[in-house]
């Protein structure tokens, strides 16, 4: 008896022995699995801005994990009367190919979420709110995922992997042309200028690998990192388009118009341009003469929307071609716009034909 349980009290302890039979095989302990470790590699907190007026901001955190780029963002906006509350994570492989993303967006208490993922058929977007959803799919390979209107989104442009190459494809498949890259003496800021797909000029500033400032003039919108609004302020300067000085064969007045009052609608005092060659016609005849139009939208004499928008000044260019070739020509600000008097929220089609005819 006292042999037994010996037996029995060795078999208990060691698991490894049955009676009657071999040990059994002790299974390997499977180690569990690490979380990936993420290092710090930049954050910080952006304002942004339309026509100079905020509205929004966005704190953005930059990580690596296992070489890849992860992007947080935490953002505030207020667009159209609506107050939008925006948390999100962008993550980039190591070449900074987008690989996925989430970003979870609250307007005025109605969630939305918009997720990116790489499949084999490539990237792919899902828009889902309120149990409704939508999908969209890349046309062509995308070296670059933008989701506006958040700043995130331009931090991998920051990385020395896009310090070279003349063209790259943004989700889900527009053209985004390099148009210059110029450092800005005695700064440390170099500035990447693009053409996102013929529609859009932007402006990407960065500090070694990180962002500091964006604009985006057709949009007046910009954004800068605090601490680096004297940063905004210089590139601003660097690539502001100035009108054209006008030669000197010819001259400009500043005269003005009166468009009368009729309908209900107050009088307008046009404030406007008169550009004359300095030289009278050879025949002593009077001078032919143009008179400008502006589009849709309030416009300025060069047909420039105000505020921070691209200045193109066609308008001028125009008028200095016509004078050197004899002609006359006449460019005013719209009704309430620049120097004009007036209201343009107020006019309608019959107010812009009688500006027009006052013009004449």
């Amino acid at each position: 008896m006292k042999r037994i349980s010996l037996l029995s009290l060795a078999v208990a302890l060691s698991g490894t022995v049955a009676c009657g039979g071999d040990p059994e095989p002790v299974a390997p302990k499977v180690p569990e699995k690490q979380a990936p470790v993420r290092t710090m590699v930049d954050e910080g907190d952006f304002v942004v801005t339309r026509d100079r007026s905020p509205f929004g901001n966005e704190h953005v955190k930059v990580e690596r994990e296992d070489g890849a780029l992860v992007v947080s963002l935490s953002a505030k906006h207020e667009m159209a009367g609506s107050k939008l509350s925006s948390t999100g994570e962008l993550r980039y492989a190591k070449d900074l190919r987008p690989e996925s993303s989430t970003i979870d967006i609250d307007i005025a208490g109605k969630k939305t979420s918009a997720t990116l993922e790489r499949t084999k058929e490539g990237l792919v977007v899902k828009a889902s709110q309120d149990g409704a959803g939508d999908t969209l799919k890349e046309t062509k390979p995308s070296a670059l995922y933008i989701p506006s209107p958040f700043i995130a989104g331009f931090v991998p442009l920051c990385d020395k992997l896009f310090e070279t190459g003349e063209s790259y494809v943004e989700f889900p498949g527009s053209e985004v042309k390099v148009l210059l890259r110029k450092s800005l003496v005695g700064s440390g800021i170099r500035v990447l200028v693009l053409d996102r797909g013929g529609m859009q000029r932007t402006e990407v500033a960065c500090k070694g690998d990180k962002l500091v400032a964006v604009r985006i003039p057709a949009q007046s919108v910009e954004a800068a990192r605090t601490g680096e609004e004297k940063t905004l302020d210089a590139v601003r300067d660097a690539f502001a388009r100035k009108k054209p000085e006008l030669p000197a064969t010819l001259t400009e007045e500043q005269v003005s118009v009166v468009s009368p009052k009729k309908d209900g609608e107050d009088e307008a005092k046009l404030a406007c341009s008169l550009v004359l060659p300095k030289e009278p016609a050879k025949d002593g005849k009077a001078l032919p003469a143009v008179v400008f139009v502006t589009g849709s939208g309030p416009q300025d004499r060069d047909e420039d929307t105000m505020g921070d928008a691209l200045t193109f000044a066609l308008f001028k260019h125009l008028a200095i071609r016509l004078g050197e070739a004899g002609i006359a020509s006449l460019r005013c600000d719209d009704r309430g716009v620049g120097e004009s008097s007036g209201d343009f929220k107020k006019a309608i089609l019959p107010t812009f034909a009688r500006d027009t005819k006052a013009k004449l």
